[in-house]
């Protein structure tokens, strides 16, 4: 397999600046999950039902959506054997994280089967098919015992850079297709395993699964850009790498976005971190949720308080009623008129 190549192999240099700054982040794995404010646990929820919906639509488990809803958020009990797959898919995903970041469990085949039976369909097995690599025949299944075998070794020893190993891993479990039409699901769920054994804790706060799986094409183009000789045992998988880098830095970026705008709020007055973000960040048109969903700290009566006083100002208008109100912003933030604070109405 391809793995055992990596040993003398140099990171170039753009890849090499990129993945220095992901370490960064990968480092303050301890203060992330310090975290505890509302926003952070909303965002840890979210990053499950997210993951555990997506996989639910893409496997084509068929229960309706108030139900999969009751069995995720509310933690109903199951009463058909379909809505056990969904409670179990969310068990599973909130189980990974422990396995591979606290515990540092390895992963082998066998767990991995056994992981997409719970995602997918639970009668899967290993493909006995002849597989052709570097003029040699073997099963694919003997194959995929060889690939994990080296995979623990690099981790085990610490060997190779680990996330590089994970993307090659990741690339030659979809090219020996082992699993017929759930061989794209099944790479998912290893690679965002394999995420977690690297001390990649945003797994943990973003949507990850989903992203694999929403941009399916896109990953699979490079793959198979990367993978024309794979056959006499070659992968090019550069690209895929930094892909994967500058998406891991991307959802860090927006994580400690969070944690700053978090901060600021504990100490700003919340009527004028509310102006700003309405003024300058948010649609054109926008709702009262919208601001409420930004900023979960904040009481319904502050916002609503806010937005009569921009509406008074002339800033924003409504343009209906109840709930639901949409409202829009008719002043840019870089008017003078903004700035100056001067009510259009009382002028005219």
């Amino acid at each position: 397999m391809y793995i055992n190549k990596l040993s003398g192999y140099a990171i170039p240099s753009k890849i090499l600046l990129k993945l220095l700054k992901l370490n960064q982040y990968i480092g303050k794995k301890d203060y992330y999950d310090s975290l505890d404010t509302s926003s952070i646990l909303r965002l840890k929820k979210e990053s499950i039902l997210d993951n555990a919906n997506t996989i639910i639509n893409y496997s084509n488990i068929d229960v309706s959506k108030d139900r999969i809803r009751l069995l995720l958020e509310k933690d109903s009990n199951p009463r058909t054997k379909k809505e056990e797959q969904v409670k179990s898919i969310k068990e599973l995903l909130e189980s990974i994280y422990e396995m591979s970041i606290t515990n540092k469990s390895l992963i082998n085949s066998i767990d991995l089967l056994d992981m997409v039976k719970i995602l997918s369909n639970d009668k899967l097995k290993y493909s006995t098919s002849d597989f052709k690599l570097q003029n040699e025949h073997n099963s694919i299944r003997y194959y995929v015992n060889i690939l994990f075998d080296e995979l623990n070794e690099v981790f085990k020893n610490d060997t190779q850079e680990k996330l590089c190993t994970s993307v090659v891993t990741f690339m030659e479990f979809i090219n020996l297709h082992p699993l017929d039409s759930e061989s794209y699901i099944a790479s998912v769920t290893l690679l965002y395993y394999l995420f977690g054994l690297c001390d990649i804790s945003i797994i943990k706060f973003k949507s990850i699964f989903k992203y694999l799986l929403d941009n399916k094409n896109e990953i699979m183009e490079l793959i198979q850009d990367g993978s024309v000789n794979y056959d006499e045992g070659n992968i090019y998988f550069n690209r895929l790498y930094e892909y994967f880098i500058d998406y891991l830095i991307s959802e860090y970026d927006n994580l400690d976005k969070l944690i700053k705008s978090e901060e600021y709020l504990k100490h700003a007055n919340k009527t004028d971190v509310l102006e700003k973000f309405i003024m300058e960040e948010a649609n054109v048109i926008f709702s009262k949720e919208d601001i409420m969903n930004k900023f979960p700290n904040i009481s319904s009566t502050t916002v609503t308080r806010c937005l009569i006083s921009l509406r008074d100002k002339n800033f924003i208008i409504p343009l209906s009623t109840g709930r639901s109100a949409k409202w829009q912003r008719i002043v840019d933030s870089k008017d003078p008129l903004y700035f100056m604070g001067v009510n259009i109405k009382d002028e005219n």
